[in-house]
């Protein structure tokens, strides 16, 4: 019986890794770009690059935050945040990048992802944000380019939210870059699927994930079924070994982690703080993402002072690897080819 439990834990949890992930699936897009899982292992230049350092950051609460970071640590200061069942190692083409270029570019695990521990505040976003927050203190990070990817991007939000002076532009972050996320999932604009069923389902998805939340295993049970759902959130031309590393990424999370977060990311709303950013602000979308469409971009430019949209054809959810190019050139300040629609 206990075996039983704990497989049904993980395909609950399976359920959070997509939607974020799961009940996106069905949409009737993926099934013309899913593919057979090859024999092949993630790519070799998505190890940890060479020379990266790493640290363990005590937090308020009694947790720790596992950090990387590249680059001289006078350079111009980069914090990656990422998202729901992935972990820092999902920058890495911006770690090698950018701190090649002159740059400190550091990406922290959130508590319960890669090697970051919870502490007695367990996981919401509210508590992410904190430590979002407490890292920066620690590390004395100041003109802060701060990026944050789906969930990533979320925590950011809401740590401005908590921060009024930052959010003006009179605290430590300098901009702002959110990446393929939302303001609101389930509110108004959100998830192609969400509107329906939050209204239908919401009950029974909000039992689902505190049952995971409670049941040990893994968020996927498989490795099979965390390729296929990693490769959903990839768009056009996606490298076999890129979806392999983040279906191992998001495999090795726990799926009470997921669960709880999944929890949050359904209750999460920040589109009524937006208009109090005043931070330069570039929302990174691509054409491609299931999880978080362009409708959900161009309602959070629509509403922050000053906000410009990088929306980018063919491209999926996993934008920091499917389009690195791109994604480094917003993150040093510069200006890709736009396309505003």
């Amino acid at each position: 019986m206990a075996s039983r439990r704990v497989k049904r834990a993980g395909l609950a949890g399976a359920g959070v890794a997509g939607g974020v992930a799961g009940g996106l699936a069905v949409q009737h897009a993926v099934a013309r770009r899913l593919q057979k899982k090859p024999e092949v292992a993630p790519l070799a230049e998505l190890a940890t690059p060479a020379g990266v350092r790493e640290h363990d950051i005590p937090v308020s609460d009694g947790g720790s935050i596992h950090i990387v970071e590249e680059g001289p640590v006078a350079g111009t200061q980069i914090l990656l945040l990422h998202g729901i069942t992935l972990s820092a190692a999902v920058w890495h083409y911006q770690l090698r990048d950018l701190a090649g270029a002159g740059f400190r570019v550091v990406a922290m695990d959130f508590r319960g992802h890669g090697r970051s521990v919870p502490g007695r505040d367990g996981l919401t976003i509210d508590r992410l944000a904190v430590d979002v927050e407490e890292v920066i203190g620690a590390l004395d990070l100041t003109g802060v380019v701060l990026a944050g990817h789906s969930l990533g991007g979320m925590v950011a939000l809401r740590m401005l939210a908590r921060d009024p002076d930052s959010a003006a532009g009179r605290g430590r972050i300098r901009s702002l870059v959110l990446v393929a996320t939302s303001a609101s999932p389930v509110r108004h604009r959100g998830f192609p699927l969400a509107r329906g069923l939050v209204a239908a389902a919401r009950p029974l998805l909000i039992r689902s994930a505190a049952l995971s939340a409670r049941l040990p295993g893994p968020t996927l049970p498989a490795h099979d079924l965390a390729f296929l759902l990693a490769r959903i959130t990839f768009g056009e031309g996606a490298s076999p070994g890129q979806v392999s590393f983040t279906g191992e990424l998001t495999a090795g999370v726990p799926a009470r982690v997921s669960a709880q977060l999944l929890l949050e990311i359904l209750r999460f709303d920040e589109e009524d703080t937006l208009g109090s950013i005043r931070l330069p602000t570039t929302v990174i979308v691509g054409d491609h993402d299931l999880m978080t469409p362009v409708a959900q971009a161009r309602a959070m430019v629509a509403a922050i002072p000053g906000a410009r949209l990088l929306l980018l054809p063919g491209c999926g959810h996993m934008v920091m690897l499917e389009r690195r190019r791109e994604m480094d050139e917003v993150l040093v300040g510069g200006r890709p080819a736009w396309r505003v629609a």
